[in-house]
């Protein structure tokens, strides 16, 4: 939760946010019959529209840790971030700023616990 506290959320929140979490059951339907219950203990669940908020807030950690210029305008940047839902599309004008920002990029996913796929 230390990438909430860097955002300055407050801790009430933060602390509620971690209430949700804890003791959490699933189970699954398969074939109109429902498994027994069982426990969830790491990661978020699926359709909680918590997830969704913890995952952006986690994935604008990792985009401020690439170096880009966020003067200018689009025709003039050497490097463009895309980022929709869980995609991310980086569109440099040169091989070498593109390069530089995919480590970044792994860099900054690293720190936060995520694996970037091609």
């Amino acid at each position: 939760m230390l990438i909430l506290e860097e955002f300055k959320i407050p801790r009430k929140l933060i602390n509620l946010i971690g209430m949700t979490l804890r003791n959490t059951t699933g189970r699954v339907k398969v074939q109109n019959i429902m498994t027994e219950e069982f426990a969830i203990n790491i990661g978020l669940r699926q359709r909680d529209a918590l997830s969704t908020q913890l995952f952006n807030v986690v994935l604008e950690k990792v985009m401020r840790h690439i170096k880009i210029n966020r003067g200018g305008s689009i025709y003039t940047r050497t490097l463009q971030i895309l980022v929709y839902t869980d995609d991310v599309n980086l569109i440099g004008r040169n091989n070498g700023r593109l390069n530089d920002a995919v480590v970044q990029m792994e860099e900054g996913a690293n720190e936060v616990g995520l694996r970037i796929n091609e």
